[in-house]
């Protein structure tokens, strides 16, 4: 009775109600009777349940009824099954809704991500060719994955023991294969497998710095003058990947590359300013340096009256306290060239030249050195969270730079 006298309320009262619930308390009461459920499916009352949200942050836009239903029922799985998600959330549905700051997400228990990235990078550790034999699908599940670890990292304010799983993130140099031996397919994979690892880095990269920001254990042992590390609220995800909708067949590998065409565009990195980070390997810990804060071997911009270091300086000897790009080659419709300004971080000098494979998201830095004649040539990948880099030399490091927008300044 009382189901049949809620029905023969006004549509447009039904509708309102509706409207207000949560995802979960919407589906439930659409499904009270056929009545309700005629009067409430209309995609006013979809999109106005997804937006009424306060687990939704962003503003998400769709196109019909389906489309605004698919994050209703997204929404509801992740509110009704927090802590019990599965391969086929995390196919469906569950790295749509961390991109978009679900906090549900956000805060729920990842377990289970956490032991299918180890088991991919364990499988990469113990052998390239053997990591090589994972089949496509695979790695984009691990990059998905990656990417929701990561977001958990950067939505979280407090430090963790978790940075020190620096060292447990794998990589491998692709700039040292020669194309003709490598087939297109073989390439593919291997840049594939770049970008599931960098996800991976960049959770701990964010912990590490910071842990080093709110303890003081930075190169220069200062704070002031460093950016803070991006946030999951500050990083405009929605905006910057073409997110496939929840529930669309072939999910991950749609996910793996959905950020590519707007982060890969030359105006993306040449119409802001970027920051960052290395993570040096040390015996017992790793060592951060920030970009920017004050030189701790003396540097100091030009006409400050200190002296600089010697060496080979082809571009000058000012150096700015942020990353800057500029378009020096466009190769064709797939690759560009970007060259770096003069830049500094706490202990060192810097600049680089990137060449983008827009198709695949993949970049060759070349590093100049002053000390170092030759320059030293490292692969990338642009990631969600920037551009994501490991150089292994005599000593490893992470490189990991993002837009300046992106964070905040240190006072």
């Amino acid at each position: 009775m009382r189901a049949l006298s809620l029905g023969r309320l006004p549509t447009e009262i039904l509708r309102r109600i509706g409207s207000y619930m949560s995802c979960p308390s919407a589906l439930t009461f659409l499904l009270v009777c056929r009545s309700i459920y005629q009067a409430c499916d209309d995609w006013t009352v979809w999109r106005d349940v997804v937006r009424h949200s306060p687990h939704y942050p962003s503003l998400i836009f769709a196109d019909d009824a389906d489309e605004w239903k698919r994050y209703v029922v997204a929404g509801t799985k992740a509110a009704c099954s927090q802590g019990d998600w599965d391969t086929k959330d995390l196919e469906e549905w569950l790295p749509q809704l961390a991109a978009q700051g679900h906090s549900d997400v956000l805060r729920g228990d990842l377990s289970f991500l956490h032991r299918l990235c180890d088991a991919v990078v364990d499988t990469t550790f113990r052998s390239a060719s053997t990591s090589r034999e994972l089949d496509a699908h695979t790695w984009k599940l691990a990059q998905a994955a990656a990417f929701c670890l990561a977001m958990q990292h950067l939505a979280q304010t407090a430090s963790d023991a978790s940075s020190d799983l620096l060292r447990s993130v794998p990589w491998f140099r692709l700039v040292d294969l020669d194309r003709q031996e490598v087939s297109a397919k073989d390439r593919g994979r291997l840049i594939m497998m770049q970008h599931a690892l960098a996800n991976r880095a960049v959770g701990f990269l964010c912990a590490k710095l910071r842990h080093a920001l709110v303890n003081g254990n930075t190169a220069s042992q200062y704070a002031a003058g460093l950016y803070a590390p991006p946030t999951a609220r500050t990083i405009p995800f929605p905006r910057l990947m073409d997110l496939p909708l929840p529930f669309t067949p072939n999910g991950p590998e749609r996910f793996g590359d959905c950020h590519l065409s707007a982060m890969t565009d030359p105006s993306f990195f040449v119409d802001d300013e970027w920051t960052g980070c290395t993570s040096k390997f040390g015996l017992s810990e790793v060592h951060v340096n920030r970009i920017g804060g004050s030189h701790r071997d003396g540097f100091a911009p030009a006409n400050s009256g200190l002296s600089t270091p010697p060496g080979n300086f082809p571009n000058g000897r000012h150096f700015e306290h942020v990353v800057r790009f500029h378009l020096v080659e466009q190769h064709d419709g797939n690759q560009y060239k970007l060259q770096s300004n003069n830049y500094h971080s706490e202990t060192d000098l810097h600049n680089i030249t990137m060449t983008m494979e827009k198709n695949t998201g993949h970049l060759t830095i070349t590093h100049w050195h002053p000390l170092v004649p030759d320059f030293i040539t490292s692969d990338a990948v642009i990631t969600p969270f920037g551009i994501v880099s490991r150089l292994l030399l005599s000593e490893e490091y992470w490189i990991w730079l993002w837009k300046v927008q992106w964070s905040e300044f240190v006072e």
